[in-house]
């Protein structure tokens, strides 16, 4: 045989094995496809759908909303598309997660939110947390919910966002609501944003009394709320008025109460000094310098 002959069976033999490598890698590689598929289709079926977390809901309405049903493959279940969906259908629900347990379960991981305040809209009331999410659309006012005032809305849609005439005003809401929860100040009736400089809410004490708590602006919020709450335990349960809290800052945490009583009068002796401005009689002018001092001895400070 000559050298050319050898070269070439060699050749053809060294290809040969390559063909059968190549055939055995093909085969072992179609197995272990085979073998994936029909743990997709047969093993990872979803056998349970679980709800974890307590709310209004019923278990099967959030299930049904979900669109996860038994029997689909785990891993063809879009978690982020559920999760939306269930949230759209179920507006109390502030936090909602859906997750795959291996090898086949479902579980829907759920918190129900509280509304942190109302707004008058179309003859309606507009129940929604503090991000500006609708919660729910009463005909009658809401006697749980804080009512906001200097908020105005332009279209609202149940488990969507409300759409606001002035968003620097609705971000005041956010801010003022949100304060309101993560310091649990409790019974709250009116927050009022009509006044970006000017921030106030109203509550009832635990005796039933209503305060109003001036809280100037947005800075601080945080200290202003937990300062008030504080100073309401101690010293202003039994006690109604206006509690000024607008001085807290960082450094210093200047207060003053004025009872309902004075309050009231420095009211009426600002109207009535408005009402007779124009006859400038010496009367008017002693009267409103007695109610100024009046406001003076009755109001206090106190730091932090």
């Amino acid at each position: 045989m000559s050298a050319g002959q050898r070269q070439r069976a060699y050749n053809r033999m060294r290809h040969r094995k390559r063909m059968k490598v190549l055939f055995y890698i093909i085969a072992f590689l179609a197995v272990i496809v085979t073998a994936v598929i029909l743990c997709f289709v047969f093993v990872f079926r979803i056998q349970s759908v679980v709800v974890d977390g307590k709310s209004r809901y019923p278990t099967g309405q959030i299930m049904s909303v979900s669109g996860v049903k038994k029997g689909q493959n785990l891993f063809s279940v879009d978690t982020s598309s559920a999760a939306k969906k269930v949230g759209s259908a179920c507006p109390y629900l502030t936090e909602v997660s859906v997750n795959r347990r291996l090898p086949c379960k479902v579980v829907i991981s759920v918190k129900e939110g509280t509304p942190s305040g109302s707004v008058q809209w179309n003859g309606k009331y507009i129940m929604m947390d503090h991000t500006g999410r609708v919660m729910e659309v009463l005909s009658s006012k809401p006697s749980s919910v804080p009512v906001v005032k200097g908020l105005e809305i332009n279209s609202a849609q149940v488990g969507g966002s409300a759409v606001f005439k002035d968003s620097q005003k609705s971000g005041l809401y956010q801010q003022v609501a949100k304060a309101i929860s993560d310091n649990s100040f409790a019974n709250v009736t009116v927050i009022d944003v009509s006044d970006m400089y000017d921030l106030s809410v109203t509550c009832r004490t635990t005796t039933g009394k209503s305060l109003q708590i001036k809280l100037g602006n947005s800075t601080y919020l945080g200290k202003k709320f937990r300062f008030a709450k504080a100073t309401m335990a101690q010293h202003l349960s039994g006690e109604a008025g206006v509690f000024n809290v607008s001085s807290v800052s960082k450094e210093k945490s200047i207060t003053w109460f004025t009872p309902a009583s004075v309050a009231s009068s420095a009211s009426a002796a600002s109207s009535a000094s408005s009402s007779s401005a124009s006859s400038k009689s010496t009367s008017s002018k002693e009267n409103s310098s007695s109610v100024s001092k009046s406001e003076g001895e009755d109001s206090s400070g106190s730091g932090e």
